[in-house]
Order: C-alpha cells, then structure tokens, then sequence
C-alpha cells in the first residue's frame, strides 16, 4: 500500500514541507484528513455524514470546519440507504482507493458498483479528478486490503480484512429490478412539485437513495406517475431540504392531488381532482400491452352488471 501519489501532490504545492516523507502517519491524519474534508464541506455533507465517513465525533467536524475557516456543515441526519445504497464501509473503501491512484474498472469490482455511479460518488464526496495516466489496476484482493489512511490502525485492520467466502470467478451485481419502487417514485414528484428541474431532482435522488439516477429517467417517471408540473414557473437548479416538503404541499392542494394506486398496472399515479379523469386506473393502463387486461376487466364489469 502506496500514498505517494497523495504526498507527491502536496509536496508539489508545498515544497517547504519535504519532511513529510519522514511523517507518513502525520500527512495521513493531518494534511489528508483536511484535504478530505474541505471537499466534503464544500459539497454540502452534514455534519453526520462528514463523521461517518471520516471517523470522526460530530464534535470533531464542528471544531475541523472553524479550524479551517469553514462554514459550518448542517445538522441534519443521513437519511437511511436503501436495499442497493451505499455504506459508510463501502464510503471510506471508495475514497481510500479513489486517492491511492486505483483503477475506476478495479474499484467497481472490489466493491460492487457500476463506474457510472464511481464517478457520481466521487463529485458528491468533493474527491478531485484522476490522471488516467496515473491509474493502476488493483486485484480485489488487494483492494480489500488497502488501508483506510485516515482511521485509527485498530478500525482500520477491521474494515480491510479480507474477504471470505470471495468466489473464484467475480459475477457483477444482478442489476436492480425495480429502481422505481412506490417510495422513490413519491420522492421524485416531491421534489418536482417543490419546483427542481429535471437535472436537480435527479442529482438529489442520487444523493438520497445511492443509485443513479439521469434526467431523463426522472423526466419519464414523472410522466409514468402523471406529476402535474407548473410549467409557468422556471424550474429551480437547487432548493433547500426545509423548503421541498412545504412547497410540495402547497403545490398538491392547489391541484387537489391524490397518490393512488392502479388497479389495472399496480403502479401508483397522481390522480388530481381538478383535472379529472380515471379514479382508479393510470394513463399507462391504455397502453397496447394492457389491452387482454383491460378486455378481461370490461367483461367482468359486463358480468357483474348481468
């Protein structure tokens, strides 16, 4: 295990500081430790989220964040991961191999995650970009091996042991069948309601829920969920967490909205009483595909009646 490509770095901006080579456990819990959390201070994390992933007490973050001149993080609690969401382990293994030069194709393997969502991961946590020159492949072995610089050695010899049980030939995850769960889906018409655009309810899902999400698969689940959108007003590049839930409100009492279920799809739908409309079944229930379910559901209708 190498952090000279981190030191190498420092001591290019810093040439007074050529003892580091002498003080490896200091440039680790000091000059890393910052780097680390200035870009996470910068990107928005809370206090909590700054703690879990560097190892520190939220005491710790409060007095780092004045120590550095740095506006202090938010309060708010790290909202739970979801079924595929990201650990606090997978967190600080994916910041130790992203400064130690990995490979984004080997850390994908070692921990389990798609490149698409290494590179989001690694602008939400404020990492800095990579040389590709500089790139090395790493076995997952060896990545599981690969300390985490900035924990104590005793947490640290915990977290990187090895792996047991690693089957001989690695298979990638099953993708994730249902991205769109009723949950999500809710979340991202809150979030349209309060006013974000496309790009920014996408970002945040991300962040939320640790999978990636693109615009255009938030624009067309907000069409799946027929989300009425005021198309008046400008859509918002960012908004504040206090503010989504009290706009979203507003925003479903002025259309008289109601979240509910389709009988004909089973997906969930915003029905809006103003507009009219079915009750109990969704604009995706006319499609082609649903057409023998929707014979079957008219003769019964028909047998009922007789």
């Amino acid at each position: 295990m190498t952090v000279q490509p981190f030191v190498q770095s420092f001591q290019t901006q810093h040439p007074q500081s050529g003892a580091l080579e002498h003080s490896i456990d200091a440039v680790l819990q000091n000059i890393l430790l910052d780097h680390l959390f200035r870009g996470m201070a910068h990107r928005g994390l809370g206090v909590a989220a700054i703690a879990a992933f560097l190892g520190l007490t939220p005491q710790a973050v409060e007095e780092r964040a004045a120590a550095l001149d740095l506006p202090p993080p938010h309060d708010r609690p790290m909202r739970k991961p979801g079924p595929r969401g990201w650990s606090i382990d997978d967190v600080r293994r994916f910041i130790a191999l992203w400064i130690e030069n990995v490979a984004t194709k080997s850390i994908a393997a070692a921990i389990g995650r798609s490149k698409g969502s290494l590179y989001y991961k690694r602008k939400w946590l404020g990492l800095e970009p990579r040389k590709l020159s500089e790139l090395r492949e790493r076995s997952v072995e060896a990545c599981a091996a690969t300390r985490i610089f900035w924990l104590p050695a005793p947490v640290a010899d915990v977290i990187a042991g090895p792996i047991k049980n690693l089957p001989s030939t690695l298979q990638p995850r099953p993708k994730q069948q249902d991205k769109w769960n009723p949950e999500r889906s809710k979340r991202c018409s809150y979030l349209a309601f309060a006013g974000l655009s496309n790009a920014a309810a996408a970002a945040r899902m991300s962040a939320e829920f640790g999978i990636e999400f693109s615009e255009k698969a938030v624009a067309d689940q907000l069409s799946r969920v027929q989300a009425i959108r005021d198309r008046s007003i400008r859509a918002l590049p960012d908004i504040g967490d206090d503010e989504i839930e009290s706009r979203a409100a507003a925003h479903i009492a002025l259309w008289a909205l109601q979240w509910r279920k389709c009988e004909g799809t089973n997906h969930y739908f915003w029905y809006s009483r103003l507009r009219g409309g079915p009750r109990n079944t969704c604009r995706e229930f006319q499609r082609r595909k649903f057409r023998n379910k929707r014979q079957e559901r008219e003769c019964a209708a028909r047998f009922g009646i007789a």
